[in-house]
């Protein structure tokens, strides 16, 4: 999960001027959860809107079409190809159209996404349940990957990609590593909880984690501690 972004402090302002920042219009309050940019316009997930800025985020516009009025909230957005994914608290939805109509995926509506992640051709989402999905076809369906070995998974918040690797990590500060795609994982941290884990990002060698209340904590080890 992206960390919990108000618009006041990012995508509000659009530009940065002799140490002062400008107000853009149509976007005042509320949170933001995550940001692209793609095809030249600037793309926002809010607390159940999508908003489209095609003038340096000057000036806003929704762009709902497709998703239901359930969702609460648009925690996470990658392109990949041609075609943006949205994570939500409702499930996955995608757009063909950068972003102008929303398609289901067809999953399951009370699955909430908090992050997806791209690694090589293939997407993946951190979730509340199963605990992480994998998509081989640009999000249109998607798998629940395997967790059995672990009797009691977390909700997974967060994924981030190291090399070859992939790793989740989310409630409980349980860190969990992929080395063959998602098929097969193993606790990389398995030592005393800590805060929960909210973000994750992968800096050269090192990973970085964002935490709920405790600060930013890193690793460079894999994860090991």
């Amino acid at each position: 999960m992206k960390t919990k972004l108000t618009l006041v402090f990012l995508t509000v302002f659009t530009y940065f001027s002799f140490a002062q920042w400008q107000p853009t219009k149509g976007l005042y309050s509320g949170s933001a959860y995550s940001v692209i940019i793609s095809n030249n316009e600037i793309i926002t997930g809010t607390d159940g809107v999508i908003y489209k800025s095609s003038d340096n985020g000057v000036t806003w516009r929704r762009s709902n079409n497709g998703l239901p009025s359930l969702i609460t909230y648009i925690r996470s957005l990658v392109k990949i190809n041609n075609r943006i994914v949205a994570g939500t608290d409702a499930g996955v939805y995608y757009s063909t159209d950068n972003g102008d109509n929303w398609i289901s995926s067809g999953l399951s509506n009370t699955v909430s996404v908090y992050d997806i992640a791209i690694k090589g051709s293939d997407l993946f989402i951190a979730t509340n349940q199963n605990p992480v999905y994998k998509s081989t076809d640009d999000g249109s369906t998607w798998t629940a990957l395997d967790f059995s070995s672990f009797p009691n998974p977390d909700i997974m918040t967060c994924l981030t990609v190291k090399g070859n690797d992939l790793y989740t990590a989310g409630y409980g500060g349980t860190v969990y590593k992929s080395t063959d795609n998602g098929v097969n994982w193993t606790q990389s941290y398995s030592g005393p909880p800590f805060y929960v884990i909210l973000t994750m990002v992968t800096a050269g060698n090192d990973i970085l984690f964002g935490t709920d209340g405790g600060g930013i904590f890193k690793t460079t080890n894999d994860g090991v501690n």
